[in-house]
C-alpha cells in the first residue's frame, strides 16, 4: 500500500476571453457583470440537475439538460463546458456509465473552474 498516491485533481476552466470580452464592450461592465451572475445561477442549478439525473440514469433528461448547458456555456465563451456536457450527452447516448460518471465529475470541476474566471474576468484575461 506505500506504492498508491492519491491524485489531487484539478481543472481550469477553458474560456474564450475574446467572447467574453466582446460581450463586455458591447453591453458595458456593469451589465456584463448581471449577467455573469445570472448565468452562474442557472449553471449552478442546472448542473445540480445533472448530476441527479446521471445518478438516476435518466437518459433523456441527460441530453436535454446536457444541450442546455452547452447552450448557455458556449453564448458566453466557456468553450470547455460546452466540449464535457458533449462528451456527456454523447457517453450517455451508448449507455457508457462509467464515461458517464466520470464526465459529470469532470463538468462540474470544470463548470465551476470557468465560472470563477468569468467572473474575475478582469485579473484573469490575458
Amino acid at each position: 500500500m506505500d506504492n498508491v498516491q492519491r491524485l489531487h485533481i484539478t481543472e481550469t476552466g477553458y474560456v474564450d476571453f475574446a467572447v467574453i470580452k466582446a460581450l463586455q464592450k458591447s453591453v458595458g461592465s456593469k451589465r456584463y457583470q448581471e449577467i455573469a451572475e445570472n448565468v452562474m445561477l442557472s449553471l449552478s442549478e442546472k448542473i445540480t440537475k445533472f448530476d441527479r439525473f446521471v445518478a438516476s440514469n435518466d437518459q433523456k433528461a441527460i441530453v436535454r439538460l446536457g444541450q442546455e448547458i452547452s447552450a448557455i456555456a458556449g453564448q458566453i465563451g466557456l468553450n470547455g463546458v460546452v466540449d464535457v456536457a458533449g462528451a456527456a450527452i454523447n457517453a450517455s447516448a451508448r449507455s457508457d456509465i462509467t464515461a458517464l460518471s466520470a464526465l459529470n465529475a469532470r463538468l462540474m470541476r470544470i463548470t465551476e473552474g470557468s465560472l470563477f474566471l468569468i467572473v474575475q474576468i478582469d485579473e484573469q484575461a490575458p
